[in-house]
């Protein structure tokens, strides 16, 4: 996490110099903030580093009801609208994004349900409540619009639910059932529909929704095996729109090259394998849950993210954590990898 999160400040730096000079008169101003959620974060995984889950399970369900009140700040007047869609909040000086929340609060919520509630594999109502209640967590960040999000979640609550022990046959009937209705809303979308429709050819439009795609492709292939050199993008220039989130991998990539994409790889799958081991590893089903549920989380944001970045996927708008800009992003995903050290914790003095 460490290496990973140092790792994003010195991309940050460097994808954020010439716009927060532009914008603020300050070439470092944005890093500077970056390095303060930084900062907040290390508080963050280490408040929840000594948090017993034992109250993490008991507050669950409030955990999840103050997640879902958290979305409803983004039709206050504290919301801020950028881009057609509706995801900041902004009070008392400090701006953060309620879904990144939500998602902690929705893991929790179906750890806590599939841990506590005795089900069986015949007990279908149970089943259904939980995925409806799910479901709502995906409605409501699909509705601001963050279509690449309420994806991220709606894989990880298959994923839960699946590992939980939701009998195969509901499974078959209802998986089909909701990423068909998925992939009717996002039809329905007008920028969702224009971004899949370019995905397959971005030449069609050049300038316009296949410009991002062709200009990430850009900054790949500009990279070569070691890179431009750290500081010396040329995509960061403003010809990659939202470098310093959105297509932070690209800008990775062109800096650092095959090479640094490698190392970042490396750093990540790592991650990601220990927080898949501490959870099959564990005796208790609240935490086994907890800690997979956190990791599918994880990897799907990454594989997304630099899915688009590659021109694998269409464009999400979805950040890549601990390396794209943003406070809460890297904020919660800290967050997460506290929790992680917390089941590890506890899991190694049960043993």
């Amino acid at each position: 996490m460490l290496c990973l999160s140092l790792f994003g400040l010195l991309i940050v730096g460097s994808a954020t110099s010439w716009i927060s000079l532009r914008e603020f008169n300050d070439s470092f101003l944005m890093l500077k903030r970056q390095v303060f959620s930084f900062l907040l974060g290390l508080v963050t995984f280490t408040f929840l580093y000594f948090f017993p889950l034992k109250l993490l399970k008991r507050y669950g369900y409030w955990i999840f009801v103050f997640s879902i009140a958290l979305m409803a700040l983004l039709i206050s007047p504290f919301a801020i609208s950028s881009g057609g869609s509706t995801r900041w909040v902004y009070i008392a000086g400090f701006q953060f994004q309620p879904s990144e929340i939500l998602k902690i609060g929705t893991i929790v919520f179906l750890a806590t349900f599939f841990s506590s509630s005795g089900l069986s594999q015949k007990d279908w109502k149970k089943w259904a409540l939980a995925l409806f209640l799910g479901l709502i967590s995906v409605g409501l960040i699909a509705i601001e619009p963050d279509l690449g999000s309420a994806v991220t979640l709606l894989v990880v609550i298959f994923f839960l639910i699946f590992v939980a022990g939701m009998p195969f046959k509901q499974m078959a009937i209802g998986a089909p059932l909701i990423a068909g209705g998925f992939g009717i809303l996002i039809w329905t979308v007008p920028y969702a529909r224009s971004r899949v429709l370019s995905f397959f050819n971005p030449g069609s439009d050049p300038l316009g929704t296949g410009y991002n795609q062709i200009q990430s492709l850009i900054g790949l292939k500009a990279g070569g095996f070691l890179g431009r050199g750290l500081g010396l993008s040329v995509q960061k220039f403003q010809w990659l729109p939202q470098a310093y989130n959105d297509f932070i991998f690209s800008i990775l990539a062109e800096e650092m090259g095959f090479l640094g994409v490698l190392i970042f790889l490396g750093l990540y799958f790592s991650l990601l394998l220990s927080g898949f081991q501490i959870g099959f590893r564990c005796r208790q089903p609240f935490n086994f849950l907890l800690a997979v549920g956190i990791s599918v989380l994880l990897g799907i944001q990454a594989l997304l993210h630099i899915g688009v970045a590659s021109g694998a996927l269409p464009v999400t708008g979805i950040t890549l954590p601990f390396l794209s800009y943003g406070g809460t992003s890297l904020l919660v995903s800290m967050a997460l990898c506290g929790i992680l050290a917390r089941i590890a914790r506890e899991e190694e003095t049960w043993k």
